[in-house]
């Protein structure tokens, strides 16, 4: 199994629309070799989020959707947070991605950056 610790994503989160955005999806298997042992997993190991406005505060929201899933409210893990101007906050978390499964992200202006990190298995 290849395994590299990355840069999962980043992103200045434009769109206020409700989870508009996907942020990260989980590639699909390699071609190469027998498909039913090569599959690629990705383990998230933390998010970051960050309110780049000097004066107000901003909202933000995080969902997972699994492949072949429509987004639902059950995919929810952040709604609507308040991050405080300037403010900065990281989440440490452990979530298991399959292929195709996907991090949509939405927030309250442009003011919003996200940055994911993890480990790409294959």
């Amino acid at each position: 199994m290849l395994t590299a610790y990355k840069i999962l994503a980043q992103a200045a989160v434009s769109s206020d629309s409700s989870f508009a955005e996907t942020l990260y999806t989980c590639p699909a298997s390699p071609a190469a070799g027998d498909a039913s042992r090569r599959r690629s997993q990705v383990l998230v190991s933390s998010i970051v989020v960050c309110n780049k406005n000097a004066s107000s505060a901003r909202t933000y929201a995080i969902k997972v959707v699994p492949s072949g899933e429509v987004s639902a409210d059950k995919h929810i893990l952040f709604n609507d947070r308040s991050l405080t101007a300037k403010g900065t906050e990281i989440s440490s978390m452990g979530i298991g991605l399959q292929p195709g499964d996907k991090i949509l992200v939405h927030a309250q202006t442009a003011d919003i950056c996200i940055s994911m990190f993890g480990i790409e298995m294959v």
